[in-house]
């Protein structure tokens, strides 16, 4: 049987310090946005090297272009992932990312999990 620990609250109320102390004691941190990070990776064909560098790729801004055309968008990384986020949510399902969550917890041969919610929508 799967463990699962969900930590939600504000910015600051201790979440991730509560989710690193798990770490230490063998649980696998997991994210409702695991899913929408992998995807939107895969698209870019980019994957961050570090927290730094998701950190930078959020404020930073990204140019989206069509190939063998001039026309191109930017847009800030973070407004990226959110775009992504909801059209997934409009288009493909509304429970896309709780189902992807709950497939890779699943698949997982780690039986112990937290999640830290910062904010619902």
């Amino acid at each position: 049987m799967k463990e699962i620990i969900q930590f939600i609250g504000p910015r600051g109320s201790g979440k991730d310090h509560n989710c690193n102390l798990l770490i230490k004691e063998g649980y696998q941190r997991l994210s409702f946005a695991d899913g929408l990070r992998d995807l939107s990776w895969m698209a870019l064909g980019w994957y961050p090297k570090d927290s730094q560098e998701y950190e930078t790729f959020k404020t930073d801004l990204i140019q989206i272009r069509t190939k063998g055309s001039f026309a191109h968008h930017e847009l800030l990384g973070r407004d990226f992932l959110i775009n992504i986020g909801d059209g997934m949510r409009n288009i493909v399902d509304p429970l896309i990312w709780i189902k992807m969550l709950i497939k890779k917890i699943e698949d997982s041969e780690n039986t112990k999990f937290c999640i830290c919610l910062c904010e619902q929508r």
